[in-house]
């Protein structure tokens, strides 16, 4: 796999699941059931809608997982540090709040640029679909971005 496949899957898993152990137990799941089709098919690179699939399927395993605070990572640099002064919760009240599908397609559209074709093929839906759900994202998350209205 190349460094930007892996870089997107690694960032789908820490932007969907919101915890940095099981985004990082995710990632390693993806990226060997990657690998594997990669020896399979003897090719060199995966096509991005499979990229997407392969991520669809192991985020389901992951998604209802609680994360447990005993859990180590230990002798790996943290590849999910955020930088100081970044505010995640209005994020990670849309991924709370957003149907899951939204969101999903949220990410993969428009933080980790894959199009539309191959976000329908790996999920086995059309490309209107998409580009309704990352439209209908697009505008939760600007909700979850406007400054509290406060009567003074």
């Amino acid at each position: 796999m190349e460094k930007v496949q892996i870089r997107s899957v690694a960032s789908f898993f820490f932007f969907t699941l919101l915890d940095s152990n099981l985004a990082y137990k995710a990632t390693s799941d993806a990226i060997n059931i990657c690998n594997k089709e990669l020896k399979r098919t003897d090719k060199q690179i995966l096509p991005n809608s499979f990229l997407i699939e392969t991520n669809y399927k192991v985020w389901k395993r992951y998604k209802d997982v609680k994360p447990k605070m005993n859990w180590e990572i230990r002798d790996i640099p943290n590849p999910f540090d955020i930088p100081e002064g970044i505010n995640l919760s209005p994020w990670r009240q849309f991924i709370k709040d957003e149907h899951t599908n939204v969101s999903l397609i949220v990410v993969w559209s428009r933080l980790l640029g894959f199009s539309d074709k191959d976000i329908a093929e790996g999920m086995g839906v059309s490309t209107g679909t998409v580009r309704y759900r990352a439209g209908k994202g697009l505008k939760a998350l600007a909700g979850e971005l406007k400054p509290a209205v406060t009567d003074a």
